[in-house]
């Protein structure tokens, strides 16, 4: 058991995960009882570490392939004007993932990468403001692979999932707004398609920490459990070999 684990006496943490678990499977607030939430925290830590830092660097070599593309579609009239804006979001792309290494708690991670994320569509968004139809496919692929890479890949905090979906989509409401447009019905057409996505993505991310705190908290009982029945049979283990009376030892030690 870990030093986390042991913070808590068994009983205590043992009652907190029943009690978890004894509450409706379906609820918008999936965390548990502060102290068995630090526990929880301290033990999946890494494997959020891991997540965020794979989302990090994928995130940073997309945008570094993305980057030719994206200048090509700049029109010469206007493609320097444009240039500070790739530019920077390279610069913030690069400069997330260099700070993953920085020794800080997991959800200031999480929050400099979504952070970081929305800076970065923020800056795809200016730089494709007045470009051609072409831009749209651009932005919309963008925001996308960012949901996915945010969303399901980091599978962040619900809380952190929300700001960042609803900020993601704003963003790109107002990318898709700011270029050209024949008629209105390909705006509209457009704006309902990521408005779909966009939910289902934040969907999919509650599901899935729904799923890893259940996982962990039948996981974390059925190690009380056995803990218990091991230090049960060590007790009556040492009654066995124990004269009842004095104490002293038995023929059976």
């Amino acid at each position: 058991m870990s030093n986390s684990v042991a913070e808590l006496d068994d009983v205590s943490l043992a009652s907190l995960t029943e009690a978890w678990l004894g509450t409706p499977a379906v609820r918008l607030d999936q965390r548990f009882a502060p102290k068995l939430e630090r526990v929880y925290v301290a033990e999946t830590a890494a494997a959020r570490r891991r997540a965020v830092w794979v989302s990090s660097l994928a995130g940073c070599l997309a945008g570094i392939a993305l980057a030719f593309p994206a200048w090509r579609l700049l029109s010469e009239t206007h493609a320097l004007a444009k240039l500070p804006w790739l530019e920077l979001g390279l610069a913030i792309c690069v400069s997330c993932h260099l700070l993953m290494y920085a020794p800080i708690k997991i959800i200031w991670q999480e929050v400099q990468l979504a952070v970081a994320c929305v800076l970065v569509a923020v800056c795809i968004a200016a730089m494709l403001s007045g470009s051609t139809r072409s831009g749209e496919s651009l932005l919309l692929g963008s925001i996308v692979l960012m949901l996915l890479l945010g969303l399901i890949g980091s599978s962040f905090p619900f809380r952190i999932a929300v700001f960042y979906a609803s900020a993601l989509l704003a963003v790109f409401m107002a990318g898709i707004g700011s270029i050209p447009h024949e008629n209105g019905t390909h705006y509209t057409v457009l704006s309902i398609l990521m408005t779909v996505i966009t939910f289902y993505a934040t969907f999919g991310n509650w599901r899935i920490e729904a799923e890893s705190r259940r996982s962990y908290a039948l996981m974390l009982s059925e190690r009380l459990q056995q803990q218990d029945l091991s230090s049960r049979n060590t007790v009556l283990h040492e009654l066995a070999r124990h004269d009842p009376l004095t104490g002293l030892a038995n023929r059976r030690l």
